[in-house]
């Protein structure tokens, strides 16, 4: 089985700040126009949606305009090198209680809602299981991520500047060359 796994960080505002095309422009539409079919042919698929201090106010907004699109499993992922400040903390830890009301929302209505950030520490709990023992990257042993230029990586933690247009950019780490 091939589970699928949508880098998509919000709704057209979150996305738009962060993810942009090649020309500089905003990728919100053109990933929106393909959700239908995507979700046609995998109702299970995953999105990962990246938390940056620009857009950690939009979480919950973002989350809960996605989960209306159909998504129904999300991995919620700060920006670890994002360059977060106190402030820019402080506002995650906000959105992030703003996040867990919605969940909570959704469970409480039996809506189908999975977020990492919830799930793995729900389950984790349940289980008797110390935090090692959660869902991390496991270095393409059993997944991997494929970068906007094409190039593959063992695990998003990798994928940085992956610039398409350089031809120099495969000594990176953890780049795959096939």
């Amino acid at each position: 089985d091939i589970l699928f796994t949508l880098s998509l960080d919000g709704d057209a505002i979150a996305q738009d700040i962060e993810r942009k095309t090649i020309d500089g422009r905003g990728s919100f539409d053109l990933v929106l126009k393909h959700v239908p079919g995507m979700l046609r042919v995998n109702p299970y698929t995953k999105v990962n949606t990246v938390v940056t201090p620009r857009t950690a106010d939009r979480i919950a907004k973002s989350v809960a305009y996605i989960h209306g699109l159909g998504f129904r499993w999300f991995d919620v992922t700060p920006d670890f090198g994002g360059g977060w400040d106190r402030g820019s903390l402080a506002v995650l830890r906000d959105s992030f209680e703003e996040l867990a009301r919605y969940y909570l929302l959704c469970h409480r209505r039996g809506e189908k809602l999975n977020v990492n950030l919830f799930d793995d520490k729900i389950r984790a709990f349940a289980l008797g299981a110390s935090a090692e023992h959660c869902d991390a990257c496991d270095a393409g042993k059993s997944q991997f991520s494929i970068a906007p230029s094409g190039r593959i990586y063992p695990c998003v933690q990798f994928v940085r500047d992956d610039d398409p247009a350089d031809e120099n950019h495969a000594e990176g780490p953890g780049h795959v060359a096939l």
